[in-house]
Formats: structure tokens, sequence, C-alpha cells
């Protein structure tokens, strides 16, 4: 399984939901403090938060719980690896951007 702190997974399932965007990401991550909160609050909250549309709701509430490990273990598989923006080694110009990704899959160094 490739390396990943438990805010790197929320911030990879996010990521995941169709129609999140990077945009959505950082006003969850900063609504709700982290990425990890926000999957603890749940979809239905973000829908009350952030007015997020119905149909990123229900892709979020529809995401399959093995997808998360199963994009993993495809990376590991490559000898690839994921950055997200709680990672050090996320490139710092990048995290300043005003659209970073809140996830990178990187092969090589």
């Amino acid at each position: 399984m490739v390396s990943i702190s438990a805010e790197g997974r929320a911030l990879l399932r996010l990521h995941l939901v169709e129609g999140m965007g990077s945009r959505r990401i950082k006003a969850l991550t900063e609504t709700f403090g982290s990425a990890r909160r926000a999957w603890q609050e749940g979809p239905r909250a973000w829908r009350e938060a952030l007015k997020l549309p119905p149909s990123v709701i229900e892709a979020a509430l529809g995401l399959e719980p093995e997808r998360e490990a199963w994009e993993l273990e495809q990376l590991r598989r490559l000898g690839a690896s994921v950055l997200t923006w709680d990672d050090e080694a996320y490139p710092p110009l990048l995290r300043e951007t005003s659209r970073p990704p809140a996830a990178l899959f990187v092969l090589g160094r």
C-alpha cells in the first residue's frame, strides 16, 4: 500500500468525488477544519454549509468505500505515489496558486 496520512486519505477521497474540484475541496477543508473532519460530518452537512449541488452530494454518498484502497493499490503497482496538501513534499509554489490540486499523482521523484 502507498504510504499516506489519514488527512491525505481524506483529501484523496474528496478528490475522487465526481464534480468536487479543488475549489470545493478547499472550501470544505476550510469550513470543517480538515478533510477528515469534513468526512466525519458527511456529505449532507456539506450541502448545508456550502450549498453544494445535489449531483456532488450524490457522488460523495455513492463513493464506494473500496475505491480509495483500490486507487492506492494501483499506484503501488505502478511504483507511483500520491502527494496531498498536507505532505511536506507537495510543491510549495503549487500550493500557493489559486487552485492547487488536492492530490498529485507522482511517478518517480
